[in-house]
């Protein structure tokens, strides 16, 4: 008897500190509806997130995309979410989806019956070369995304049912304009460093009042530097980054 009490306490413990998972899958029946595309060829530094709209780009197809769940308690910062393994690629029968993993995915410090927060990040894998998101992050001229994130339902394990990834979104790839070293020089000149690892050229705006715009100077490709010589009798002034038209 008393070894059946150790047995049975034994296993009540360890089904009480299970591992919570979550099954990653964009697609499962009508519940989640997410596929990834590519990236908009109109305006490729344009991010898109959302159901029910329009994106121009096509959808992400084959082993040549890559796509990683990031995820950790409820109350972890977005950026602080730590990669979650397996990774995947996307299916080639089925644009935008992708090739569900064999086994549900553990959400470190998320145990089973806690809800988790999630965020699906996906790239352009340059075939198989960029295995993780700090090579992605280190290089602006690889097409990225991610989703908005979600609040996952409770976790299941071993021993109840993983729930699927209930609110996810679509969102798109996009190669973001990067700006650094922003500042306003002493004589009132604003200027800042950029990389455009875009195809096409993108336009400063400038205004005072958020309503009335004017176009200053187009961003080149690759590197440089934007100064607005402009803003030296400027209180204040706000700037904005569009396609030229």
């Amino acid at each position: 008897m008393r070894e059946w009490l150790v047995v049975l306490l034994f296993l009540w413990t360890w089904k009480g500190a299970s591992q919570g998972l979550v099954v990653f899958n964009n697609r499962v029946g009508e519940q989640v509806v997410a596929p990834v595309y590519n990236v908009d060829p109109a305006n490729p530094a344009y991010s898109q997130y959302g159901n029910g709209i329009v994106y121009n780009g096509g959808f992400l197809v084959g082993p040549g995309f890559t796509a990683q769940l990031f995820g950790g308690p409820a109350n972890t910062p977005v950026m602080q979410l730590p990669p979650l393994v397996p990774t995947t690629v996307f299916r080639s029968d089925v644009g935008g989806y992708v090739v569900q993993p064999n086994r549900a995915v553990a959400v470190p410090g998320v145990p089973q019956g806690e809800p988790a927060k999630v965020q699906l990040r996906a790239w352009n894998n340059r075939g198989g070369s960029i295995t993780n998101w700090a090579q992605v992050v280190a290089d602006p001229t690889i097409p990225r995304g991610a989703s908005l994130p979600i609040t996952t339902p409770p976790l299941g394990s071993l021993f109840t049912a993983p729930p699927n990834l209930v609110g996810l979104e679509s969102f798109s790839l996009a190669l973001p304009i990067t700006l650094n070293s922003l500042r306003r020089q002493p004589d009132g000149q604003f200027q800042f460093n950029y990389i455009n690892p875009t195809v096409a050229d993108y336009c400063v705006h400038a205004s005072e009042d958020l309503v009335h715009w004017t176009s200053l100077e187009a961003l080149g490709l690759g590197s440089g530097t934007f100064i607005d010589t402009s803003a030296t009798n400027k209180a204040r002034r706000f700037y904005r980054i569009v396609t030229c038209r």
